[in-house]
């Protein structure tokens, strides 16, 4: 004949366990990233068509914010295209320069 076990208890809870210290919150991997603003830079010299053209084609704006971009541009003197990573930053203003129009970037 089987003898029957015993019956399994079931483990206590452990009266100090809701009390532990919560840990910090870990950046987020966007949170880590610095962040760059690309500025156009206003002149006289720009032909208004090829510098909407590029900013659309370059940093892939909508034509019409280009052509906002490029307007307070001429107006104030620089105007924030993006803000985005620094290799993008730097990349977006190398590329500008290559089609001759002036931007600069930084920290946001």
């Amino acid at each position: 004949m089987k003898r029957l076990s015993e019956p399994v208890k079931e483990p206590e809870a452990d009266p100090n366990a809701g009390s532990a210290k919560a840990k910090p919150r870990r950046k987020t991997e966007q949170e880590e990233i610095p962040k760059f603003k690309v500025i156009l830079l206003g002149d006289e010299g720009y032909d208004e068509v090829h510098v909407v053209t590029q900013l659309v084609k370059i940093v892939q704006l909508e034509k019409n914010e280009a052509a906002r971009v490029f307007g307070v541009a001429q107006a104030t003197g620089s105007e924030i295209v993006c803000v985005v990573n620094e290799e993008q930053a730097e990349f977006y203003v190398q590329q500008l320069k290559r089609q001759e129009i002036y931007a600069l970037m930084e920290p946001d």
